[in-house]
């Protein structure tokens, strides 16, 4: 009978090393290829920015430039002589017109005050189916006369001007329409003028 001793130990087989020099070569050539496609795609970015900043400089350079041609062209831009003159003149009219209507509200001469108030009422009660071609004042007296398209206009015409507050309170007493139906008419609407006119 044989009797077998094993003196082998796994202390006694040689260490494997974890580095070695195909894993370096593989490691080494990982980092490389890596290192490529990262510049490769930074460079690309860099190109793409480059491309866009590149557009933005030749738009902003474009603004800049028809800005200095505006810019060029309000200042050369001078007002046309005509025109101002026509200006000045309407300003000067239109500070003439309020100046007579201070005065004419001021007069004492007149036998209403505050004439440009009746004009401005007046003017408000406007109405495409009534044309006032005269009227009188003259204290709590009233004298209307004019033209219409039809005559039921008139009375509807009247109430909207008696609402006007120059006009309140006067009274209309008297109403002649004269014309055919169908057709313009003539009115005379008044109190205490009325007979005057007549004569």
């Amino acid at each position: 009978m044989k009797r077998r001793v094993n003196l082998y130990s796994p202390s006694l087989l040689p260490k494997r090393d974890r580095l070695t020099l195909p894993r370096l070569l593989l490691a080494c050539a990982a980092v490389v290829v890596l290192s490529v496609l990262t510049a490769m795609l930074l460079r690309y970015q860099a190109s793409t920015l480059d491309q866009q900043l590149a557009e933005a400089q030749a738009e902003q350079n474009r603004v800049s430039a028809e800005l200095s041609q505006v810019t060029a062209l309000l200042r050369a831009h001078q007002p046309r002589p005509d025109l101002v003159a026509q200006v000045e003149q309407a300003r000067q009219r239109l500070e003439g017109f309020r100046r007579l209507a201070d005065v004419l509200d001021r007069d004492e001469l007149l036998t209403e005050p505050g004439f440009s108030s009746l004009m401005a009422d007046l003017a408000t009660s406007a109405d495409n189916q009534v044309w006032l071609e005269r009227f009188q004042l003259a204290r709590d007296q009233v004298l209307l006369s004019g033209q219409a398209r039809r005559a039921a206009a008139v009375p509807a015409w009247l109430d909207k001007l008696g609402q006007q507050p120059s006009l309140q309170g006067r009274a209309v007493s008297q109403l002649s329409i004269q014309g055919e139906a169908g057709k313009p008419v003539r009115f005379t609407a008044g109190h205490g003028l009325v007979q005057e006119e007549a004569k």
